[in-house]
């Protein structure tokens, strides 16, 4: 999605993109991260205040798709030559963008994920067992509760 709207902007220019082609990207791309936070926020949002596997999966699948999309924003913006252009905010903003991404596998993103929930569950979740079988290793179920 990043990747192609620097293309739309860009075409297929030797040279580094002018100073309004960057002025359009960083506009577009600010749409994009928008939306990408709020799909994240969102099921994270649904995952937090009601813990199932459905919602886990969910939010999992949301921060993977907006690491994604900000791991190639940050591939996109070195193409940039921020140094040449008129307007020092547009270097700031880049900046910005750019350090939001990742160079990091996919593999190595799902597991980030993973571990990230998995810590955010373990205060959010408890496991009561009756005072009684403590020691015998707890097998509570809600049937048994």
């Amino acid at each position: 999605l990043v990747l192609s709207i620097f293309g739309r902007i860009h075409g297929s220019h030797e040279q580094a993109p002018t100073e309004e082609e960057a002025v359009e990207y960083l506009r577009q791309l600010d749409e994009i991260f928008k939306a990408g936070m709020n799909a994240e926020m969102t099921a994270r949002w649904n995952y937090i205040t009601d813990i199932t596997q459905e919602h886990e999966e969910a939010m999992n699948e949301a921060r993977l798709a907006f690491q994604k999309i900000k791991k190639e924003a940050s591939g996109n913006l070195t193409r940039f030559d921020w140094d040449s252009y008129s307007d020092p905010d547009l270097g700031r903003q880049a900046k910005f963008y750019y350090s939001s991404g990742s160079n990091v596998t996919e593999d190595t993103l799902m597991q980030m994920n993973y571990l990230q929930t998995f810590m955010e569950s373990t205060y959010s979740t408890a496991k009561i067992c009756p005072y009684e079988t403590q020691e015998e290793g707890c097998q509570a179920t809600k049937s048994t509760l």
